[in-house]
């Protein structure tokens, strides 16, 4: 990835490491097929994983509902001010939006707003490689569940894989068939 590209990245707010989005990158770059991301938030990860997108002639689908968690409601360790609109909503989408644009990515990179389990419910398209970094709850296995019924094959990626319930999918990955193939701080690979 060029050297604006890392630099716009890096500014992005967000919680992923310089080395998982090189290593999201490197996967995704490796992968065939459709590249989706669930959790976007302000589109950090979306760079990484975009960039890869375009030099492949890819499309990336990134899916998040651009309302935060319950990790980034006042008080709590996540909790950005900046995220708020106007009415104290909290809303990543024009956060993304500059992302997208700063990084020229906007002709690569297709957001859907909603909710991953809703998108979920009517989504078809074979995927060649995810990233799961939505829900931190015990609804991740949902999310996962979704995408592996639409990844015969493919690079599956897990963040923050040591909180329980996400550590909880990928154990249910590895019996459904996913075999690990790395670990980057708090980024685990699998791929079947």
């Amino acid at each position: 990835m060029n050297a604006e590209r890392v630099a716009i990245a890096t500014d992005t707010k967000g919680w992923l490491h310089p080395g998982e989005g090189e290593t999201l990158r490197r996967w995704a770059l490796n992968s065939t097929g459709l590249l989706l991301e669930l959790g976007t938030y302000c589109g950090k990860s979306t760079v990484w994983i975009g960039d890869a997108a375009e030099q492949t002639g890819r499309t990336l689908v990134t899916i998040d509902w651009h309302h935060g968690s319950p990790e980034m409601d006042p008080g709590q360790a996540c909790h950005d001010p900046d995220m708020l609109d106007r009415d104290g909503v909290h809303d990543t989408v024009p956060h993304l939006r500059r992302t997208l644009r700063r990084a020229g990515l906007e002709d690569t990179v297709v957001p859907i707003i909603g909710k991953s389990l809703q998108v979920g419910e009517w989504w078809s398209t074979p995927v060649g490689f995810a990233f799961i970094d939505a829900s931190h709850g015990a609804d991740v296995i949902d999310d996962y569940r979704w995408i592996s019924d639409n990844m015969p094959t493919g690079v599956l990626c897990f963040h923050d894989s040591e909180i329980p319930p996400i550590a909880k999918a990928i154990d249910r990955a590895k019996a459904d068939g996913f075999e690990w193939r790395e670990t980057c701080q708090s980024l685990t690979v699998l791929s079947r």
